[in-house]
């Protein structure tokens, strides 16, 4: 009879069983749809904060519709221009422009979409690029050769930079520059790290727009470290390690600076901005290589302890030829060697700097 009872009953056991994970499932999309909501409102007004909390610290230099932040120190001719690396602003250089700012004029900036310059509509390709290093450079000069000073990728677009404009150019110091026959022609490991970079920014962007990046970075300002990983494994996976990596490098940079660069990589154009270079690197480095420098310029190069044998075989390379150079290997550096070693990094700009007023004198005498 029991059995009779469950054979009757069973088309409506099963009915219910369904009915209870329906409500379940869309109890949970609420609690979600709930807590997206409010991570998207908390990050509006995080923005707005961030705002009024952390002014630009430099000049806005209009670019048509956009603007590029721009930070000028000193005084002195030949200008000096630093062009940060990959995914870096002019906050990078924070150690080393103090020191530069002493002996002549400098300018730092934020490539479009970092720091406090304004985001590009679409991918840029490397010639927009080259222009707004362009516009920086004519107005840190005022018509006249600047000396730039590149970190990583910086150092593969003032390469370029040289290549189309070398009479806007004093002199070049490339700081652990990024390889360019690397890039160029990519193996199949390198091409799956751009993937998992370009895939990582995507997401970071994705997390920044509910406000996930903000509270992350909000618990390491505060201390909270390992609550901190523990939602920067839950939400960026195997890409965590990367993370991790990128907050140590921020830490060398002056303590007042971090809540600042945290509000910037708090908004998700900053990420956009990493995925889009991310993704066109190899035609970028396509683009730049080869590149002759013109015989005369002064060109110093620093590379940090961890470069392999090829990257310094290649730096050693675009030396050839030129008849005022340096290349000097930091001991115990990584790639941020100009957050570790500043000073060294503020010598090789003066070497330069005294070597492309030695030019100008003996032109001048001439």
């Amino acid at each position: 009879m029991p059995q009779v009872c469950c054979r009757a009953r069973a088309p409506f056991c099963r009915e219910s069983r369904s009915l209870r994970i329906e409500w379940v499932a869309a109890t949970l999309a609420a609690v979600l749809v709930a807590v997206a909501g409010v991570g998207w409102i908390l990050q509006r007004a995080g923005l707005r904060r961030d705002a009024r909390r952390y002014p630009p610290a430099g000049l806005l230099l209009p670019r048509g519709d956009r603007h590029l932040h721009v930070v000028r120190r000193g005084d002195g001719q030949p200008a000096v221009v630093f062009e940060a690396g990959l995914a870096a602003s002019s906050a990078s250089w924070a150690r080393v422009q103090p020191l530069v700012t002493s002996f002549v004029s400098s300018v730092s900036y934020d490539r479009a979409g970092l720091g406090w310059s304004s985001p590009r509509t679409s991918p840029p390709s490397l010639a927009q690029m080259l222009e707004d290093v362009h516009g920086v450079v004519a107005w840190a000069g005022g018509g006249e050769p600047v000396v730039l000073v590149g970190h990583s990728f910086g150092a593969l677009l003032l390469l370029a930079f040289t290549r189309h404009h070398p009479e806007l150019v004093a002199g070049l110091v490339l700081v652990d520059p990024v390889s360019l026959s690397t890039w160029s022609d990519c193996s199949s490991a390198d091409q799956h790290r751009l993937q998992v970079g370009v895939q990582l920014s995507r997401r970071g962007a994705w997390l920044a727009e509910f406000g996930i990046v903000r509270a992350a970075l909000a618990l390491l300002l505060s201390g909270s470290q390992p609550f901190a990983r523990l939602i920067g494994r839950r939400a960026a996976g195997r890409a965590a390690t990367t993370l991790e990596r990128l907050t140590g490098e921020v830490g060398k940079l002056p303590k007042e600076l971090w809540p600042v660069i945290a509000a910037h990589w708090s908004r998700p154009h900053n990420f956009r901005a990493m995925a889009d270079t991310l993704e066109a690197l190899p035609a970028y480095a396509n683009s730049a290589d080869h590149i002759l420098l013109p015989t005369e310029l002064p060109v110093a190069i620093l590379s940090a302890s961890s470069a392999t044998e090829d990257e310094l075989r290649e730096r050693y390379g675009w030396l050839t030829g030129l008849l005022k150079t340096e290349h000097t290997i930091l001991p115990e550096t990584g790639h941020w060697l100009h957050l570790e070693r500043p000073v060294e990094v503020a010598a090789a700009v003066r070497w330069c700097v005294e070597q492309s007023q030695l030019s100008k004198s003996s032109y001048a005498s001439d």
